[in-house]
């Protein structure tokens, strides 16, 4: 059956021991000029190409009797999709179990419908992530909004996360079912997506052009789909978390984030679920959340909320007194609507960050918060407000992606030669009042990953890395003017601080 569990864990064996070979005397001087533009890079090296999709669905509300009831109205399934494969022994009149999960996903706030016949939706766009039978995660990108006086959402269901990819697709998707011939003007764009380049998306930082015929006139009509080579960065929606949240709040989410805590957002607005979740998973990256992730959760899967392992999930609002009677422990549950969190059960949140690096997070948020409040209505009408914005939330990405810079600037001084991480060395060479801090972090999936994954990468194929060696260039070259030339020095002098001021 279908569902939303953890990947597996990779397994990174530590070593306390300090005896090391690495000394490093010199970085290269080439990442000196690189900028740090809070782009996040998911290096083609490491792109395996997949199917652009896995199944379109279109899901209506069906009303029967009193109640509205998610119903698929239109399916269009990628015959080469690994996951068909897996089942093509099935009988076919078996609904493929994550198909049948879009109706849930589709309209996790179909109770809100009951005593209403109309619904002014706007458009909302979200998504969700769940985990199939054969152990790949599997993301549903959704539109939404009125059609016929009851809402209609279209979903793609695919193993690739590109969230910007996904609404280019989606956009076109829409304008031909708004057409005469809807589902057949649908089909014939997809099939043509599944003629071009095998089926496969395109690479991270390149586009394809899809060319079908038109639904309203005898021409071609030709759509561009870009892999934004930010992979996660397009998901980031810098005024809705920057205007929806504290900048109090907003440091404890990214911190309970980073430790992995078990975290449940609520609020009446799929939409702003949504949002926030993905923004709060995007704004960690190049770290990746390895979890139970599920922005908008069904009713029906409500026992999630009881999970032993680290999650975050979307909960309806209407929904949060049932959330409330379910044995709960010590999870971090957060009210978008009026700004508020707190933990299960009563209990006080300790933060393990430092006071003066929650200082510094808090002083640039607040200045980027000052920035995009009064812009955040005038978006759509006024392209100077949007750039002001969108140059406000580079910056809140440089913000996040320099403190993670410096959490990992030296984790390659902790390889062991047998390959293994020494974390007890890592927690050591920060400064005593973070290292509460780095003891929780160094447990996390994510922490683990990461090191597993970047072992052998470098500035030339990864991004991240090359920003890393950016800031360990400029710590050698301070260091270098007081006469000390050794990489090593400087990390010592720098990590073991009074404080560790990531910004200076």
């Amino acid at each position: 059956n279908t569902n939303t569990n953890t990947n597996t864990n990779t397994n990174t064996n530590s070593n306390s021991s300090s005896n090391t070979s690495t000394n490093f005397n010199s970085p290269s001087n080439s990442s000196k000029n690189h900028t740090g533009s809070g782009t996040r890079v998911l290096s083609n090296d490491r792109f395996v190409p997949k199917p652009i999709f896995d199944h379109v669905v279109i899901v209506t509300l069906k009303q029967e009797g009193k109640e509205y009831i998610p119903t698929i109205s239109f399916q269009f399934t990628n015959p080469k999709n690994s996951y068909q494969k897996l089942n093509e022994k099935e009988n076919s009149e078996k609904i493929n179990p994550i198909i049948q999960s879009a109706t849930q996903f589709c309209f996790p706030d179909k109770g809100e419908f009951l005593c209403e016949k109309t619904r002014d939706l706007k458009g909302e766009d979200f998504s969700y992530a769940l985990q199939g039978t054969d152990g790949e995660r599997r993301f549903g990108y959704c539109r939404r909004f009125n059609d016929d006086h009851l809402p209609i959402c279209f979903c793609i269901i695919t193993a690739i996360s590109c969230y910007s990819m996904y609404q280019q697709i989606l956009d076109t998707i829409i304008e031909r079912f708004d057409s005469l011939s809807r589902e057949n003007a649908v089909t014939d764009f997809l099939i043509a997506i599944l003629q071009k380049n095998s089926g496969l998306s395109p690479n991270p930082g390149s586009s394809i052009t899809i060319s079908s015929k038109s639904p309203f006139t005898d021409s071609l009509q030709h759509t561009v789909i870009t892999f934004n080579h930010a992979v996660n960065v397009e998901s980031f929606d810098a005024p809705t978390i920057l205007c929806q949240l504290s900048t109090s709040n907003f440091v404890t989410i990214f911190e309970s984030l980073l430790i992995e805590r078990r975290i449940i957002f609520y609020s009446l607005s799929t939409a702003l679920l949504t949002r926030c979740i993905q923004t709060s998973i995007a704004m960690i990256t190049p770290l990746r959340w390895q979890h139970i992730f599920v922005p908008a959760l069904p009713p029906s899967l409500l026992s999630y909320c009881c999970a032993p392992m680290p999650f975050i999930v979307g909960v309806n609002k209407t929904l949060i007194n049932q959330v409330n009677q379910l044995p709960l422990d010590e999870i971090l549950l957060i009210d978008l609507d009026k700004d508020e969190l707190f933990l299960s059960g009563g209990l006080e949140f300790q933060s393990q960050l430092h006071s003066s690096i929650a200082s510094i997070l808090k002083t640039g948020l607040s200045k980027l918060r000052d920035i995009v409040l009064p812009l955040k209505d005038q978006l759509r009408v006024n392209p100077k407000a949007k750039q002001k914005v969108d140059k406000a939330k580079t910056n809140l990405l440089n913000l996040i992606q320099e403190f993670l810079v410096a959490c990992f600037a030296f984790y390659k001084f902790c390889i062991l030669p047998d390959g293994n991480f020494d974390k007890e060395r890592f927690i050591e060479m920060h400064n005593s009042d973070m290292r509460s801090f780095f003891s929780f972090f160094v447990m996390s999936q994510m922490f683990e990953q990461f090191i597993e994954e970047h072992k052998t990468l470098n500035s030339r194929n990864d991004d991240f890395e090359a920003q890393i060696e950016a800031y360990q260039f400029k710590l050698w070259k301070n260091e270098k003017e007081k006469k000390s030339g050794n990489l090593l020095t400087a990390l010592k002098n720098k990590l073991k601080s009074v404080t560790f001021n990531f910004l200076s």
